[in-house]
């Protein structure tokens, strides 16, 4: 199975001739989207080869056939297909009752296996200096190219690329409100899968991450730890503060249709930072519990928490605001992209009642006067919460896990993760597919 990874570039400022053709592109693969999208809602069509056969042609007085290369109108019709199933989903689900619309400024490129694309990298070395430039089909036999930044980690890839160990999958071209595009860079490859000897058991919560490895063959914990988080918490909390006194300064006897665009700017330019950190930090967590994985050749174990707030109930405004900020979905999607890459099996269970019941005695846990420590009643054992549920959701698919006679809440980190070396229990990790022992 091949594992994807999406680099993205960020070009210099466009010309105003380079930016009015991609703003000219932009337009039209959204008008068409949006075309092929109401046809789906009004056919209620869910098969590619039915929307081509009932739309393709008609769409051509929508954007002529002249103005547009052909194969972004096919981009368009999957495009708007895959919206209305989403919009269908989320429907059934009651979570939306509004009809769906496309308004990113986005243009997804095509590339197929036999050589045809609406894109081309091109790459030059010039005194040691990589220059990349993408040419873009506007046209028919019309092309735009634009320059693009590249950085350290952006030249390992590439040359892989260019020695053929990594294939090109997709591309989409994101504009941005800056006169600047941003360059989405689809890569794939098929890695050789780890068998795993340890099992890597993760536990996500609002302030903290717990990390617990368990040896496959005697089931005993080999590594805990658990991470704090609270940064991640402090900056929703400050940034949230900040959009919303933003607003209210920038939007004041504003009629929400005429708010000027410079004040939009600056709200999207406070909510992009924002992102950005929150991302930094989530991208060094995840790549933190991948070192280690790959230390241990571990299989890592997540819980399932799909539609996990529609499922929280209502627990006040505060507490609702809290917990739809929290990144529980989005750290563990970046934990499973990242494994792929280098060949770890990554497996969800149900994590219903994991941190509630002891894994010893199975008795259900009552609540202690310390925060997040619970006591088992008929073994008289405290234990962490969220250690608990590590060792849980370890019972679950290992069929058992042996708890450590002395008191699990002495946790004890064994060994320390550097940016280009993992040294734990006598194991030493450069970082490479292969480990030695020390």
């Amino acid at each position: 199975m091949d594992a994807v990874k999406t680099l993205v570039f960020t070009s210099p400022k466009l010309t105003k001739r380079k930016l009015n053709e991609i703003r000219e592109l932009v337009s039209k693969f959204k008008k068409l989207t949006n075309f092929f999208l109401r046809i789906c809602i009004k056919h209620g069509v869910f098969s590619k080869a039915k929307l081509h056969s009932i739309s393709y042609h008609s769409s051509k007085t929508v954007v002529p056939q002249n103005e547009i290369h052909s194969k972004y109108r096919y981009k368009a019709l999957s495009l708007a297909l895959g919206i209305y199933k989403s919009w269908r989903k989320r429907v059934k689900r009651k979570l939306t009752n509004k009809l769906p619309e496309f308004t990113s400024n986005v243009i997804l490129m095509y590339n197929d296996s036999s050589g045809v694309s609406t894109f081309k990298l091109i790459l030059r070395k010039e005194k040691h200096v990589t220059k990349l430039f993408v040419r873009i089909a506007t046209k028919p036999r019309k092309y735009v190219t634009i320059p693009l930044h590249v950085g350290n980690y952006h030249e390992r890839y590439l040359e892989q690329i260019r020695k053929g160990k990594i294939r090109i999958a997709d591309a989409k071209l994101v504009l941005r409100n800056d006169e600047k595009v941003e360059f989405h860079l689809t890569i794939k490859k098929n890695p050789k899968l780890i068998q795993a000897e340890s099992t890597l058991t993760v536990d996500i919560n609002e302030r903290n991450v717990t990390v617990v490895i368990f040896d496959n063959k005697t089931k005993k914990e080999m590594f805990a730890e658990i991470i704090d988080t609270s940064r991640i918490f402090e900056i929703d909390s400050t940034y949230f503060k900040i959009q919303r006194k933003l607003q209210e300064k920038l939007y004041k006897a504003h009629n929400p249709k005429y708010i000027p665009k410079w004040k939009k700017d600056t709200l999207k330019k406070r909510l992009r930072r924002w992102k950005q950190r929150r991302d930094d930090l989530l991208h060094k967590l995840s790549k933190y519990i991948i070192d280690l994985a790959r230390t241990f050749r571990a299989r890592i174990i997540l819980e399932d928490l799909k539609y996990i707030k529609q499922k929280i109930p209502n627990r006040g405004r505060k507490m609702n605001r809290r917990l739809s900020l929290a990144p529980f979905r989005k750290l563990q999607q970046m934990i499973e992209y990242k494994a792929k890459w280098y060949g770890i099996h990554v497996v969800y269970v149900n994590p219903k009642g994991t941190s509630s019941f002891c894994p010893r005695c199975g008795q259900r846990m009552t609540m202690t006067g310390k925060p997040r420590v619970i006591l088992c009643p008929k073994c008289r054992i405290m234990y962490h919460r969220d250690y608990l549920a590590c060792i849980n959701l370890a019972k679950l698919v290992m069929g058992g896990a042996s708890v450590p006679h002395d008191s699990p809440m002495k946790l004890v980190r064994r060994g320390v993760v550097l940016p280009n070396e993992v040294r734990v229990e006598g194991k030493a990790c450069a970082m490479i597919d292969s480990y030695t022992y020390v």
